[in-house]
């Protein structure tokens, strides 16, 4: 375009609309165009699209905002480590970081697309119900600890003047679930009452070798809403049991062994008595088809039977630094985690058992190239041995192919080489899926801002419904593109020979006999393996393995 600056339509109308006309009437003159369309072009009036540039705006801003509060500190120690005075705001500093924009870009428009859908389900299945008509302070409280009625507070006001002011309907901004923004008349009770009912999505995808986040999204809009969902620690449900199981397994858990699906007391713990989401009960689950049903009662037995203190421990190894308490729920996902954190024993599972520590910031340099920052590159340490992270690969990959994240292949086609797990809390406050292949680890999470803000229905606030179409939507749109197609291609290292055969029996029973109960040993003496190497040799079998294989080769007969 011929003089941009000189042309700017939004500086200079008046120029641009004389330059436009030019441009028509060098069109007619060579026959682009007649003189009757030349001269109804020109009677158009400017349309300009501008969307000013600022904090709000762009790809992933609360990774921005994370960014800008960590170069603040690095650049103010480097200023005092060497005597300058480099200004973050000022001096046209670099900043590099790990986020890649095809793939945030994916991913930010796999969140509109389905938060869009689901809050408009979640006024739908509402009604003419409010989530305070049956949590009565839950609205008392919102309004007592907003700005607005603290503002009132000081300057005098009684109660009654105070709740006057704020019903008082005026114009105002807000954020819409359908249009993003839109001019209302409302008061500021009002606006409160809309905002507590608006579900917040996290979102962070990782490379599992690597460490670097790939994909950072903290909510629907940075410009409303300003908390980091991605850091907000919150109770993450069902997410939480594959750190169970491979804490069993390392423990001697044996994946050929079936496990009652019985709902039972536990005396020792005030006679707390778990139950499935389904309330159904009855057969014998192996681990792996226990995990990917999401069966509750099984996970409760497969963590006493490990310890919890040995569960928190092996937690702890996988990356989990959240206080979770020592009681027997933690198996269902009692403990709040954020997001960012819940998504370590994930990315030891796909790294082959190695934990690598997430980063975001790879450098600052200023505008001659003298470096301010540079990342270390992160910390790598094995702690699981990568036959036990296979095999929690495998387990989770049932998750996807029949357990309760299937809907990744029934509703976005994507019957690839994939595993996860979804999560559902309490009362559906929050629905979780953790997801991922070889080369990249997804975590995704929904819920309003107060958990007391939920769904009333299992089926509308499970994680399958709330958390695993946002993975879906973004897988499709990732495998659609050149860049990341070969995805499609990749599988996960398979376990041993022996295990995987054992990996293989039947995942349900209605029944076992007689012979199957003597064998039925759920757990092996097994001398703990060395984290710090590498273990690809096969371990020795234990005695009831070695029965088991016996009456496994009779039947054969």
């Amino acid at each position: 375009m011929k003089g941009p600056s000189y042309y700017n339509p939004r500086v200079h109308p008046d120029r641009t609309l004389q330059r436009r006309n030019t441009v028509i009437t060098q069109m007619v003159k060579y026959d682009y165009l007649t003189e009757e369309e030349g001269e109804t072009l020109k009677q158009e009036k400017l349309q300009l699209r501008f969307k000013p540039l600022n904090h709000y705006s762009g790809l992933a801003p609360y990774l921005r905002e994370q960014i800008r509060q960590d170069a603040v500190k690095l650049i103010a120690e480097f200023n005092e480590a060497n005597s300058t005075n480099y200004d973050l705001y000022k001096d046209g500093l670099k900043l590099v970081t790990t986020i890649d924009a095809e793939m945030q870009r994916y991913a930010e428009k796999a969140m509109r697309q389905h938060m869009k859908s689901l809050q408009h389900a979640f006024y739908t299945h509402l009604g003419k119900q409010e989530p305070w008509d049956k949590e009565k302070n839950l609205l008392d409280n919102a309004i007592r600890e907003s700005e607005t009625y603290k503002n009132l507070k000081r300057q005098g006001l009684s109660e009654k003047a105070i709740l006057v002011a704020m019903n008082e309907k005026k114009p105002m901004t807000i954020y819409s679930a359908y249009q993003g923004e839109a001019e209302m008349q409302m008061s500021s009770i009002d606006s409160l009452k809309h905002y507590l009912k608006i579900l917040q999505p996290g979102m962070i995808a990782v490379e599992p070798q690597s460490g670097k986040i790939k994909v950072w999204i903290g909510g629907l809009d940075f410009k409303y809403f300003q908390y980091d969902q991605v850091l907000a620690p919150r109770q993450v449900g069902s997410v939480f049991k594959p750190v169970v199981y491979s804490a069993a397994i390392e423990h001697g858990a044996r994946v050929d062994a079936y496990y009652n699906n019985e709902q039972k007391s536990y005396p020792e713990y005030d006679n707390w008595t778990p139950r499935n989401s389904n309330n159904q009960y009855g057969g014998y689950y192996t681990l792996k088809g226990a995990l990917s049903q999401s069966i509750n009662t099984i996970a409760v037995q497969v963590l006493l039977q490990t310890g919890i203190d040995a569960t928190i421990e092996h937690a702890c190894r996988l990356g989990i630094q959240s206080e979770l308490p020592a009681v027997p729920s933690i198996a269902l996902g009692a403990a709040n985690i954020p997001l960012r954190e819940m998504i370590l024993p994930y990315l030891c599972y796909a790294n082959n058992g190695v934990s690598t520590t997430p980063y975001y910031l790879l450098s600052i340099k200023d505008r001659d190239g003298r470096i301010l920052y540079e990342a270390e590159p992160p910390r790598r340490e094995r702690v699981i041995p990568a036959e036990q992270a296979h095999i929690m690969s495998s387990m989770l990959s049932a998750v996807i192919q029949e357990g309760t994240g299937k809907r990744l292949i029934n509703n976005y086609g994507l019957n690839i080489p994939l595993a996860g797990k979804t999560g559902t809390t309490q009362n559906q406050a929050d629905g979780w899926f953790i997801g991922y292949n070889p080369r990249i680890v997804v975590g995704v999470r929904v819920g309003a801002n107060n958990s007391r803000v939920h769904f009333n229905s299992t089926a509308l606030g499970q994680g399958a419904n709330m958390a695993l179409p946002i993975f879906g939507l973004f897988m499709q749109e990732c495998l659609q593109s050149n860049t990341y197609a070969y995805w499609s291609g990749l599988s996960f290292p398979v376990p041993p020979v022996d295990v995987q055969k054992d990996l293989e029996v039947p995942t349900f029973k209605e029944n076992i006999n007689l012979l199957e109960r003597l064998t039925n040993q759920k757990l092996e003496k097994v001398k703990k393996q060395d984290t710090g190497k590498d273990t690809d040799s096969p371990k020795k079998k234990g005695f009831f393995r070695k029965i088991g294989d016996l009456f496994k080769k009779k039947d054969k007969k």
